[in-house]
């Protein structure tokens, strides 16, 4: 549910986004992530993307750790998916990405090598 809201922003954020590399260091996005602003949930992302813990992120930001795990889970299946390209994907990966809602295109940007949206769709088509 969290990627498909963030999906439908109108920021052209892909899902809760894969932006590579934050630029600000961790310490730093602890201290931002302290103030709510529209961006917050993306800077927590790149917070646990870094190992800023959930408890940490809990105690800055006052929300509660259910959620920031679920945020996390999203951030581990991106993890997982960066490993491979669209040929080395494993079936169970790319189905298990699906069904916490990552999008074709959103799978498409996070995996290595080059592959486009139609590429992703068409390799999940043919799995069944």
């Amino acid at each position: 549910a969290i990627q498909k809201a963030c999906q439908s922003l109108e920021n052209e954020a892909v899902g809760l986004g894969y932006y590579g590399k934050s630029l600000m260091k961790s310490d730093e996005i602890v201290e931002y992530i302290k103030t709510p602003k529209w961006d917050r949930i993306f800077r927590i992302k790149d917070a646990l993307m870094q190992g800023v813990t959930v408890k940490t992120i809990a105690q800055a930001t006052g929300i509660d750790r259910w959620f920031l795990y679920q945020i996390q889970n999203i951030c581990n299946i991106e993890k997982q998916l960066t490993e491979y390209t669209l040929d080395t994907l494993p079936v169970d990966v790319l189905k298990h990405a699906k069904k916490e809602g990552f999008s074709d295109v959103q799978i498409s940007k996070i995996l290595q090598g080059k592959c486009n949206e139609e590429q992703v769709y068409e390799k999940r088509k043919s799995l069944g």
